[in-house]
């Protein structure tokens, strides 16, 4: 079977390859969105940039935060209009 081929099982789960997961920081029990586009699913990991919980960030921390978020923004836009072949 091709490196990034994947089986689904008979509750529609499948594995992503470690060599995405590793790529993209998909890690046990993040999220990912799920989503079809002219018979493609795509999905795309959810980045939360909350996992501090009752954190208080600092003014620096907070421009970090803010630039990944615009950073994320930026390719998920690239992804999206990416051609898939």
């Amino acid at each position: 079977m091709p490196p990034n081929m994947v089986t689904v099982t008979n509750r529609g789960m499948l594995t992503i390859p470690a060599k995405i997961r590793k790529k993209l920081n998909i890690e046990d029990g993040n999220k990912i969105f799920v989503s079809e586009k002219d018979g493609y699913i795509i999905l795309k990991p959810i980045i939360d940039f909350t996992k501090e919980k009752n954190k208080i960030f600092d003014y620096e921390e907070m421009v970090d935060l803010m630039k990944k978020r615009e950073s994320q923004k930026e390719k998920d836009i690239e992804v999206e209009n990416r051609d898939p072949f």
